[in-house]
C-alpha cells in the first residue's frame, strides 16, 4: 500500500472519511493477523497503513476543530 498524501484526504467528504478510516483499521487487523501467520509478503505495509491512518485522523480532528 502506498502512503497517501493529506491532501487526498482533505478533499474528502467526511462521510467518505470515517468510512474509509474503518476500512483501513479493519484491513490492519487482518494484516496483522496475516503478519503472525507468517503469510503476509511485506510487513511494510502496516506502517503505512498506521501512518495513513494517521494522517486521516488528523485531517478528521482539523475538521472538527474548525467546526466544519
Amino acid at each position: 500500500m502506498k502512503a497517501v498524501q493529506a491532501e487526498i484526504y482533505r478533499d474528502m467528504p467526511l462521510d467518505e472519511l470515517r468510512r474509509t478510516i474503518v476500512e483501513t483499521e479493519e484491513t490492519l487487523t487482518r494484516n496483522r493477523f496475516q503478519l503472525s501467520l507468517g503469510q503476509l509478503q511485506s510487513s511494510a505495509t502496516i506502517k503505512t497503513m498506521r501512518k495513513n491512518i494517521a494522517r486521516m485522523k488528523t485531517v478528521l480532528r482539523q475538521r472538527e476543530l474548525s467546526g466544519n
